[in-house]
């Protein structure tokens, strides 16, 4: 069971920071005015949602 929270939580994070560069490689793509403070912001949520997730799983 605890690979498959294992599998669960990294298969998750790394949707997680595939979309945030996606974004900023969309934006760039586009001409868009990449917000670096958008997407750092969006990282450290990240980074804290996986903390806590993590915590919980028990990882």
């Amino acid at each position: 069971m605890a690979v498959i929270k294992k599998f669960f939580f990294y298969g998750f994070a790394l949707f997680a920071l595939t979309s945030i560069i996606y974004g900023m490689a969309y934006d760039f793509m586009i001409g868009a005015e990449i917000h670096y403070d958008f997407y750092g912001a969006g990282f450290v949520a990240w980074l804290v949602f996986f903390g806590i997730l993590k915590e919980i799983l028990g990882l």
